[in-house]
């Protein structure tokens, strides 16, 4: 799919979001990233500065996904929702939910916006198993390049956390 690098901004912003009008893919990529975001906010909402670092995150993921597609034609928000689950993976780590061997961080009730540590590895859980289907499905339907797009927006989401986590634990 694309959409014309020439033009002015927001018919090519609409195209971009909108997959050029295609509705299946409208549907499935809307769906992961409804996933994906709730599972990046899960994962980063133990404090108010983690669920604003993940609202941060996901507005630097945008503006990626926006800047790219502009550059270079292409249509689809799938940058976003892989960055976006990347992201959440180094917050789990950081919590002891991803090694059976660690025992996590304690989890109030009224962090987490009232879920247990068990709903929370569900959601996250279910965010990765979306993504993955996702990336699976468009690896067979869909050119090289978009497949290359989505482990590249893996590393993006798993390096822009870390980075994040870094400079906010050297600052503040």
């Amino acid at each position: 799919m694309d959409c014309s690098v020439e033009g002015p901004i927001a018919p090519r912003v609409v195209c971009i979001a909108t997959y050029a009008g295609s509705s299946l893919d409208i549907v499935i990529n809307y769906a992961v990233l409804c996933c994906s975001v709730v599972g990046l906010i899960a994962a980063h909402s133990g404090t108010t500065s983690g669920v604003l670092r993940s609202l941060g995150l996901l507005l630097w993921f945008t503006i990626f996904q926006v800047l790219l597609c502009l550059g270079v034609g292409c249509a689809g928000i799938s940058v976003i929702w892989c960055a976006a689950v990347a992201a959440s993976t180094p917050a789990a780590s950081r919590l002891g939910w991803m090694n059976t061997g660690t025992k996590p961080r304690p989890v109030s009730q009224e962090n987490f916006f009232g879920w247990g540590i068990s709903t929370l590895k569900g959601v996250l859980a279910a965010s990765a198993a979306t993504t993955s289907l996702a990336i699976v499905y468009y690896a067979v339907v869909a050119e090289a390049i978009t497949t290359l797009a989505h482990v590249l927006a893996l590393g993006l989401g798993y390096l822009s956390d870390v980075a994040v986590s870094r400079a906010a634990s050297r600052c503040c």
